[in-house]
C-alpha cells in the first residue's frame, strides 16, 4: 500500500512539475478571486498568478476561506480533499510553500500530518520527502509529523532519527524544538534525543545545548541537575556535548559572581580549552581580593596546558588591590 502511494505521489509530482507553466485561466474564475470579501491585495494577486494544475480549484476555494478567516471551514475543506483524493492532495503541497506566508492567520498542517498517522512514523517522511523536503509546504507537515510521532512513540522516533542522519537540514530540528517544547512537560527526555546519537554526529552537541539551554531558562536548578548527573556518569572529557552543558553552567554562576560554584563546574569540563577559556573569561569579573585568592587557590590545584591563557589570567588577577572584604563567601 505505502509503496502505491509513493510511486502515484511520484507520478503527479513530475506531471504537475511540467505544467507548472501553464496559464490557469481556464481552471480558475479570476472574477469571482477578485471580489471575494477580506482578500488581501496581495492574496488576489498570489491568486491570479500563483496555483496551478488540476488542484487549482481546490487552492482557490481553501484561500477563499481562509480569506474570509473561516478557519474550520478550512480544515474542514481540506479534510474532506484529502479523503476524496489522497494522492492530489498531498501532491499539491509544493504548491503550498508560497501559500502558507501569503495566508498566514491559519495553518492547514495539522489537517495534513493527521491523514499520515495512518502509516508508521518512518512512511511518512518517506511518503513527503517523495515531494522534495525542501519545500516549504512539505516542510511544515513533516515537522507536523515529527511532532505527532514524538507524542506517540518518542522512542520509535529517537532510532529513526539515529538512523537517518542525513536526510533533514538542521533546520528541521530547530522547527521541531520550536514545535514541541511549549509543550513537553518532560525536557530531559527532548535532551536525551539528541544526547543518544553518535558523539561524531553535527546534531548532537548543537540540538542538546539548545535544549539544555532553553530549558535553563525555563528551570535553572532541574537542567543544572540533570547535566551534573551525566557529569558524574561520564568519564571526563569524553563527551564533547556534556562539556559544553558543563561550560554553559558554569558562565550561569560567573554571570552571577558565584565563582565557587562557576570553578566547580569548569573543573566538570573534560576539554581542555574549553575549560580553560571559561576560566580566563570569568577572571575578567573578578574585583576584589577573596575573589582573587580564590581563583589562585583553584589555579593551584589545576594545571593550565594554554601557557597564554593562565598568563592572561594572572595578568588579571594581579591588577586586583586589596578591596574590602566580602562577608561569606562569593555564593552568598
Amino acid at each position: 500500500m505505502v509503496r502505491s502511494v509513493l510511486v502515484a505521489l511520484v507520478c503527479m509530482s513530475v506531471t504537475m512539475g511540467n505544467s507548472s507553466t501553464n496559464t490557469v485561466s481556464g481552471v480558475i474564475d479570476f472574477e469571482q478571486a477578485s471580489t471575494v470579501e477580506h482578500l488581501s491585495d496581495q492574496q488576489i494577486e498570489w491568486l491570479f498568478a500563483g496555483p496551478n494544475g488540476e488542484w487549482a480549484p481546490e487552492l482557490l476555494t481553501l484561500a477563499r476561506l481562509l480569506g474570509s478567516q473561516k478557519y474550520h471551514d478550512a480544515d474542514s475543506w481540506v479534510d474532506a480533499w484529502i479523503e476524496r483524493d489522497f494522492n492530489q492532495a498531498f501532491a499539491a503541497l509544493p504548491a503550498l510553500s508560497e501559500f502558507i506566508f501569503v495566508f498566514e492567520g491559519h495553518s492547514v498542517t495539522p489537517v495534513y500530518a493527521r491523514h499520515l498517522d495512518a502509516y508508521e512514523g518512518a512512511q511518512r517522511i518517506e511518503l513527503l520527502a517523495m515531494l522534495n523536503l525542501s519545500h516549504v509546504g512539505v516542510r511544515y507537515v513533516a515537522v507536523s509529523c515529527l511532532v505527532n510521532w514524538w507524542e506517540q512513540d518518542p522512542a520509535d522516533l529517537r532510532r529513526w532519527i539515529q538512523q537517518t542522519p542525513c536526510l533533514f537540514e538542521e533546520s528541521y530540528y530547530e522547527d521541531f524544538l520550536k514545535a514541541i517544547q511549549p509543550r513537553e512537560t518532560d525536557p530531559s527526555a527532548l535532551a536525551s534525543l539528541f544526547l543518544s546519537l553518535d558523539l561524531n554526529d553535527e546534531r548532537r552537541s548543537r540540538f542538546f545545548d539548545q535544549v539544555i539551554q532553553d530549558w535553563m531558562t525555563a528551570d535553572a536548578d532541574a537542567a543544572i541537575a540533570y547535566i551534573d548527573t551525566l557529569c558524574n556518569a561520564c568519564v571526563l572529557g569524553n563527551d564533547p556535548a556534556v562539556d559544553l552543558a558543563a561550560s554553559k553552567i558554569s558562565y550561569y554562576f560567573a554571570s552571577r559572581q558565584q565563582y565557587v560554584a562557576a570553578l566547580g563546574w569548569a573543573a566538570k569540563v573534560g576539554d581542555s580549552m574549553l575549560r580553560e577559556l571559561a576560566v580566563r573569561d570569568h577572571s575578567l569579573g573578578v574585583t576584589v581580593e577573596i575573589e582573587k585568592q580564590l581563583f589562585i587557590e583553584w589555579l593551584e590545584q589545576l594545571p593550565f596546558e594554554s601557557l597564554e591563557l593562565r598568563m592572561e589570567i594572572d595578568e588579571q588577577l594581579s591588577a586586583v588591590g586589596d578591596g574590602a572584604v566580602v562577608e561569606g563567601s562569593s555564593d552568598d
